[in-house]
């Protein structure tokens, strides 16, 4: 039966010396502990050892390399274990900066179109979830005002949401065209690290 506190404190002490690479000490998890064979639930350490290590080389998902020294020191019995412990190191590795989702998604994308072409259509493309919902909730709010029989409202209604629609179309516009010089002028390697360190999967849209 595996030791998994010798384990995951060997694991973790091997990743930070740079003696194994995350993408080896995530395959040796894999391989070693199956999803969910630990129990004790979100609250346990051991399970969120498991979980860093697992998703240690996940692009854009990264574990911190502060959340692992914290594990570490819970293992180790140099602190006692506590979720907002671990959440504060998480965003202590931002210098504090705990990022709302939009800025998440702002970071993701710059990634994205780093090496990519950035045109209007390929904005709305990675944005195609916000024109979804808005082309839905337009279309049902019309629909229930032609259902009643109002007609102005069903214009009222349908101008506004293509209102919304095109601000966003030119918001992707004044993007697109700022984006070749702006792309220069941005500091790739802290984006880099912010992302590696980002604490919440990406999103797919600004």
């Amino acid at each position: 039966m595996t030791d998994y506190h010798n384990y995951f404190e060997s694991l973790i002490a091997r990743v930070l010396s740079g003696e194994l690479s995350r993408a080896d000490a995530a395959a040796h998890v894999a391989g070693t502990i199956h999803i969910d064979e630990i129990g004790g639930g979100p609250q346990s350490l051991l399970t969120n050892c498991e979980w860093a290590l697992r998703h240690a080389a996940i692009p854009h998902y990264f574990t911190t390399e502060r959340e692992f020294a914290y594990l570490l020191a819970c293992l180790r019995g140099e602190l006692s274990f506590s979720q907002s412990g671990q959440n504060a190191a998480i965003h202590a590795a931002h210098g504090g900066l705990q990022m709302t989702r939009a800025q998440r998604r702002q970071l993701i994308a710059c990634l994205y179109f780093r090496d990519r072409t950035m045109s209007v259509a390929a904005l709305m493309r990675f944005n195609w979830r916000g024109f979804a919902i808005f082309l839905v909730m337009g279309g049902a709010t019309v629909a229930a005002a032609l259902l009643v029989g109002s007609h102005l409202m069903a214009w009222v209604f349908g101008a506004a949401y293509a209102g919304m629609i095109l601000r966003d179309i030119g918001h992707c516009v004044r993007v697109a065209r700022a984006w070749p010089l702006s792309k220069q002028l941005l500091d790739w390697p802290r984006i880099e690290e912010m992302a590696r360190e980002m604490d919440a999967p990406p999103a797919t849209a600004l």
